[in-house]
């Protein structure tokens, strides 16, 4: 091993210096698997093969692992919360499920990496190919399937054919001339399952397409995760695939539409359980009048805080104000929170985005805020800050 472990290294030393990207790194992986290249027939002795064997498995680890992404590397060079969680992320090797379709040929789709601690969860994948636009005319049978839309979201245009197509269509419409755009996709769902049959809630995906047309997707989940997911030892998870085709047609005065997918098989994988860093801290404070005690689990990937209050906070004056709870860890940063909820009396619950590493200390400001001229600096500096610190075990 340890022989194997110094080629690698020297080999991975010598391919730093080479300019690598990803349509390198799929289009030698795909030239292997296509077995492309006729082997060149010499008499070699034993000890030339073994050695040419052994740089071979050098070598070969060394591909494999570049052609290994890590999702939350790729996403963590600017998301520094996906940086600090990348090295707990890595699972087994799921298998690629293939989808093969005449329009776009071969789409390959794979979990990659995921991470999950107990409490949260976040799923990286990605898809090869999944994507094409192209011009068609319909025929009378499509054109009565079609239903009249008020407007086309082509979201997915990355290309620049995709783009010719996308301003061909926008000038024909404002020239009022009929034309037609299909799309071809091999997409995921938004549910995902675990094999137990427990739909998991999803919470937001964050998504990127690289030039070599492979998108990357990190799905995080609501957190915590359903009771009778927390704490195991692992998940098992299935996020199903759909091929999709959807035309668009419009004939020279409306938009029309029509849709048609199949479900194809899941993506799986496996994914265990990492051992990672859980702080409980707790805090009390005082607004309106009103007391209140505050508890927060944090951990690297989120804080989860819930405010219970010795009765009901005050009525907004309308939708155009609401409460805002400012949250900024030991160093001043400050943590991005979703919408807060108040479905119990009395009680306030919002989950923050963590920084990829779990806080010993957090700062709460509480106060309300309102749409238009708003001056925040002075709101933070009216507000009572309370001080939330880690359980004395």
């Amino acid at each position: 091993m340890k022989m194997r472990n110094d080629i690698r290294s020297q080999v991975n030393a010598d391919l730093s210096k080479v300019t690598w990207t990803m349509h390198d790194q799929y289009a030698v992986l795909n030239r292997t698997r296509e077995g492309g290249y006729e082997p060149v027939k010499k008499n070699v002795s034993f000890a030339t093969a073994l050695v040419m064997a052994i740089l071979t498995i050098g070598v070969t680890v060394a591909f494999a692992e570049m052609l290994r992404l890590n999702v939350f590397e790729l996403f963590g060079e600017n998301v520094d919360r996906y940086k600090e969680i990348a090295p707990y992320t890595e699972i087994e090797k799921t298998s690629e499920v293939a989808v093969t379709t005449v329009e776009l040929g071969t789409t390959v789709a794979s979990i990659e990496n995921a991470y999950y601690d107990g409490q949260s969860l976040m799923v990286g994948y990605s898809i090869q190919n999944g994507f094409r636009m192209d011009e068609f005319t319909p025929d009378d049978t499509l054109i009565g399937k079609m239903t009249k839309v008020d407007d086309v979201p082509f979201a997915e245009i990355t290309t620049e054919e995709e783009w010719s197509l996308a301003n061909r269509w926008s000038q024909a419409v404002t020239n009022g001339e009929p034309m037609g755009i299909v799309t071809y996709s091999v997409y995921p769902s938004d549910h995902t399952t675990t094999d137990g049959g427990v739909d998991i809630p999803p919470y937001i995906e964050d998504g990127r397409k690289e030039n070599d047309g492979i998108e990357y997707t990190i799905r995080e989940f609501e957190a915590p995760l359903p009771e009778e997911l927390q704490n195991l030892d692992h998940l098992t998870l299935n996020i199903g695939l759909y091929q999709g085709v959807s035309y668009f047609y419009f004939d020279g005065t409306d938009t029309f539409t029509y849709y048609e997918r199949q479900v194809r098989e899941p993506m799986k994988a496996t994914v265990w359980r990492t051992e990672t860093e859980f702080n409980t801290l707790t805090g009390h404070g005082q607004y309106n009048g009103l007391d209140y005690e505050v508890t927060a689990q944090a951990s690297a990937v989120n804080v989860q805080l819930e405010l219970r209050f010795e009765g009901v906070l005050p009525q907004l004056p309308d939708d155009d104000h609401w409460y805002e709870f400012h949250l900024t860890d030991e160093s001043g940063r400050a943590l991005r929170s979703s919408e807060y909820d108040t479905a119990e009396p009395g009680t306030v619950r919002v989950l923050y985005e963590g920084t990829g590493k779990a806080p010993t200390e957090l700062t709460l400001r509480m106060y309300i805020a309102h749409e238009g001229d708003f001056d925040e600096a002075k709101a933070m500096e009216d507000a009572q800050p309370v001080v939330l610190t880690q359980e004395k075990e």
